[in-house]
């Protein structure tokens, strides 16, 4: 799937997929602990900050595990990944 494909066809499953409100407000919450995460990794990689580098590791794990908790509350299950290339892709 192109990177094109790929947004269409989120932005498209996004309302079938993201219905209960308190999943949406925790989504308001741990997205930005992801890209944070990301940013405090690689930050902490770049300049051998380990600590924020593991800060950064440790706030994107919690921000998955919630989001997964978050999307097993919704009527519609998300589509499984059909494998660990496509799970990071998406």
């Amino acid at each position: 799937m192109t990177p094109i494909e790929l947004l269409r066809w989120q932005h498209e499953g996004y309302p079938q997929y993201h219905r209960a409100r308190a999943n949406l407000l925790l989504h308001i919450v741990v997205v930005p602990m992801f890209l944070a995460g990301n940013v405090a990794l690689v930050a902490g990689l770049l300049t051998a900050a380990w600590w924020t580098a593991l800060g950064g590791a440790v706030a994107m794990l919690v921000s998955v595990i919630a989001q997964g908790r978050g999307h097993a509350i919704e009527p519609t299950p998300p589509v499984p990944f059909s494998g660990p290339g496509q799970a990071v892709q998406r």
